[in-house]
């Protein structure tokens, strides 16, 4: 039977079922079907009063997966401009192009879909996921690498100067804490590069992260020296690279960063009087020529006396520029150039807020979990004056402090204290949310404007047993989740976005 009989008589069946009569009696009518027929017509016209059904499933699940494409390339809108919108155009093509194929099924009264049409559209989808993962594990996850790298070292070189004029052995004691910290934190991004497949491959992305790592460890080793009376050996053996890396030869790198330092300071002796400047120069061109000229640089790295020297050459030129009235910016030892840092003291020495959405955003990379999206997008409007405190907070708040635990990530040594200061219990959590919804006088507070995926906002909200309403476009929240010691700064900058919404 053909289609179009298939048609007809499926017209026919209905129009029996309301009149009890054929459709006409002439030659040219159509002829009732037999009664195999009829039940056949019967069983597609069920399966038609769930058609409509069919679609909207097919339309939750492909507005999903579009969806979630939106929320993992939304991590590098700020960083990736142009990639962004380059894919951000390729989802809206294919919602559009899903939502009209779906218009024209409706219109068409087909009982399913083309299965040749379907699997040709869903190829597009899979194909356009699949390279957004390419970039977010490549090019996104050695941006997000590369940018803590940065960070460590400027840092680290912020530490190393004020450590400059430390001669007291409690100021050295602080030196030593704080350069814990950042090995600490080395290790988690070498942990997070040596999983980095797409990285790993690229020898050129792969060069990149590794000349970070040798000068971060650099850093790391003269700043050791300066603030303790650990030998030289025995820090080289802590270094990150030295645990990490077979056969990583650190003579040669060092070798190198050491005299681009010399020859900055080098560069900065005429800003001294002569008398000085003719007796550190003496200083600095034997410091070149004992590193240039070593029969074994790696032993040369291993001496106390030539450390003792280059440190003391280092101090000697910097005191002398303060007491010579040299403007303060030039008065420090500064990242070597080449090494192309481009992290501004601000960013290192930033807000609990700014730590927190980076450290996010480079675990939503890792993750793809939706409750990462929410708070990175609850965080982008408030103020900077958050504390960790109450950033620690959130992360209970929206059920994530178990995943900062465990992946790396530059946020952890921030509010590492508050896991064993305030530790919490996941179920007493869910019950207090609980009791939330029975707050009487209720004040909600903006949380966050909406973007083009209602459903699954509301879904995740729901999810994390959040007492919340959308007006115009915005999510509220109610206000007495952040009632509480420790979050006056948040509750105020919540309530400034209401009043400013």
């Amino acid at each position: 039977m053909t289609l179009t009989q298939k048609f007809c008589n499926f017209l026919n069946a209905i129009f029996f079922r309301l009149t009890g009569k054929a459709i006409g009696s002439n030659s040219n009518q159509l002829s009732l079907p037999d009664l195999s027929e009829q039940q056949e017509l019967l069983a597609e016209e069920e399966k038609g009063e769930d058609f409509e059904e069919k679609i909207n499933v097919v339309q939750r699940t492909l507005m999903s997966r579009l969806y979630k494409m939106e929320q993992e390339i939304a991590v590098f809108e700020d960083d990736f401009p142009a990639e962004y919108n380059e894919f951000y155009q390729r989802i809206e093509s294919l919602r559009a192009s899903y939502n009209t194929s779906l218009e024209e099924l409706q219109k068409l009264l087909t009982f399913e879909i083309d299965p040749e049409s379907n699997t040709s559209k869903i190829s597009e989808v899979v194909k356009l996921e699949h390279e957004i993962r390419k970039f977010i594990d490549s090019t996104v996850k050695f941006h997000v690498i590369t940018k803590r790298l940065e960070r460590l070292i400027k840092k680290l070189n912020i530490l190393y100067n004020v450590s400059l004029s430390h001669s007291k052995e409690s100021d050295k004691e602080k030196v030593r804490i704080q350069l814990e910290y950042i090995i600490q934190a080395e290790k988690k991004v070498v942990d997070d590069f040596k999983n980095s497949h797409h990285i790993l491959m690229d020898k050129q992305l792969k060069e990149r992260v590794i000349e970070l790592l040798s000068y971060l460890d650099y850093e790391v080793f003269k700043c050791s020296i300066r603030n303790s009376s650990q030998m030289p050996r025995d820090i080289i053996s802590r270094l990150a690279l030295s645990e990490c890396f077979e056969d990583f030869d650190y003579a040669s790198s060092f070798t190198a960063f050491i005299k681009d330092e010399l020859s900055d300071l080098i560069e900065l002796l005429p800003l001294i009087d002569d008398v000085q400047e003719k007796i550190l120069k003496g200083k600095s061109e034997n410091l070149v020529l004992e590193i240039t000229y070593s029969v074994n640089s790696e032993e040369k790295f291993l001496e106390v006396d030539f450390w003792s020297k280059f440190l003391e050459f280092e101090s000697t030129l910097i005191q002398t520029m303060k007491i010579s009235n040299v403007e303060k910016e030039k008065t420090t030892i500064k990242i070597i150039d080449r090494m192309n840092v481009k992290v501004e003291e601000n960013e290192v020495l930033t807000q609990p807020i700014a730590i927190a959405i980076n450290a996010l955003t480079s675990i939503f990379a890792t993750t793809q979990d939706n409750r990462i999206l929410l708070l990175i997008k609850f965080l982008k409007n408030l103020s900077k004056e958050i504390t960790y405190r109450e950033i620690y907070f959130l992360l209970i708040l929206f059920d994530i402090i178990g995943i900062i635990e465990n992946t790396p990530n530059d946020l952890i040594s921030h509010i590492k204290k508050y896991l064993s200061l305030c530790p919490y219990n996941k179920k007493d959590i869910e019950e207090k949310k609980q009791k939330v919804f029975d707050v009487p006088n209720k004040e909600y507070v903006v949380a966050f404007v909406l973007d083009n995926y209602m459903d699954e906002t509301v879904r995740d909200l729901k999810s994390l047993k959040f007492d919340f309403k959308i007006e115009n476009g915005k999510v509220f929240v109610n206000s007495f989740y952040f009632k509480g010691e420790g979050l006056e700064n948040l509750l105020s900058s919540l309530k400034n976005n209401t009043i400013n919404a």
